[in-house]
């Protein structure tokens, strides 16, 4: 008989238990979870370690989307494969990432963005970051461009809704 090794969620747990939480409830934006640098560095080592397995780590990768999102995001065309370089991830990696971050909201009931095109996964991803903050902080009052993206951002609602 083959024994099978428990996947380790440790980072997962313990960001869960010091929020009194088991599990992600059902549309918690996960920006609300106010990860710590240290937290964020952690999830990012466990995606890197278990890289041949990122399916069994969706929750993390989740999170790492939406950290990539507030913390990391340059203002450039955000992609899977920048994601995933960013997170220190090769970019042959960037598609197992996006598919068990989808996987993982999917399965905790969240609600996708859609649109004219159709289900907006990895915008949906991308937005439990919440706000873009480093970039909207480290524009040095050139807020032109974040302007352009919330216009941008609101034509796609009206279009949406």
């Amino acid at each position: 008989m083959i024994q099978r090794i428990p996947y380790e969620h440790i980072t997962r747990d313990e960001i869960l238990h010091t929020r009194d939480m088991k599990k992600l409830e059902k549309n918690t934006p996960l920006w609300k979870l106010k990860l710590s640098d240290a937290e964020y560095e952690s999830l990012k080592k466990t995606l890197k370690t278990h890289i041949s397995e990122l399916s069994h780590y969706g929750v993390e990768a989740a999170l790492c989307y939406a950290e990539w999102w507030r913390r990391d995001y340059k203002g450039d065309y955000p992609s899977k494969e920048g994601v995933a370089t960013d997170l220190g991830l090769p970019k042959n990696k960037a598609e197992d990432l996006y598919k068990a971050a989808r996987h993982a909201l999917e399965k905790n009931r969240y609600t996708f963005f859609r649109s004219l095109k159709g289900t907006e996964y990895f915008r949906t991803l991308l937005n439990q970051g919440g706000l873009p903050v480093n970039y909207i902080k480290n524009n040095d009052g050139n807020m032109s461009n974040f302007s352009r993206f919330l216009k941008g951002l609101v034509r796609e609602l009206s279009v949406i809704n």
